[in-house]
């Protein structure tokens, strides 16, 4: 038997792509320009609204948004930041935590207080006997000196001074008589 391949005549309007044989309108992070069936991706870190006909449709992501290819912009999670126009959300590094969603940048932990790890939400304050050596380690107190709760440094121990001795007075006595 002769098989017959029979191409499909459909040619979809700009901002269009065939879909088993039906034009549908590209999503969101996609475009097709006039005479093309297909929907093509935008880059990654860009992304377009529905129905878009041309790359250049394809716009840059904003401060604390990204996108993968072919896909819409989305707020970077806590934890993350994005500077805009990159394809994933970039995990804070460690000393740096973001508490928000959508944030642009990290922010450095204050003094006392520290992020061990990286993609942090918050920082930590380093517990009493310790002291925040850098903005990602809690350091042991030396010997001799201890810390309060969330601090930035050791102080000595106060030295609590003996009691001197109450001087004696011999009891007097008393005779009988």
């Amino acid at each position: 038997k002769n098989s017959v391949c029979v191409l499909s005549s459909t040619t979809c309007a700009a901002g269009k792509g065939l879909v088993s044989g039906t034009c549908k309108t590209c999503a969101a992070g996609k475009y097709s320009p006039s005479s093309s069936n297909d929907c093509s991706s935008c880059p990654a870190g860009k992304s377009s609204s529905s129905g878009s006909d041309s790359i250049s449709d394809c716009k840059s992501c904003a401060a604390g948004k990204y996108a993968a290819s072919g896909s819409t912009c989305k707020s970077a999670s806590p934890g993350s930041y994005s500077p805009g126009g990159v394809g994933a959300a970039i995990s804070c590094p460690a000393g740096k935590y973001s508490s928000v969603s959508g944030a642009s940048s990290c922010t450095t932990c204050p003094s006392g207080k520290i992020a061990a790890s990286t993609g942090s939400t918050s920082c930590k304050s380093c517990t009493a006997g310790k002291y925040a050596s850098s903005s990602t380690k809690c350091t042991t107190c030396p010997s001799g000196k201890t810390s309060q709760a969330g601090s930035s440094s050791c102080t000595p121990i106060p030295t609590t001074p003996k009691p001197t001795p109450k001087p004696t007075t011999p009891k007097p006595t008393t005779r009988k008589t």
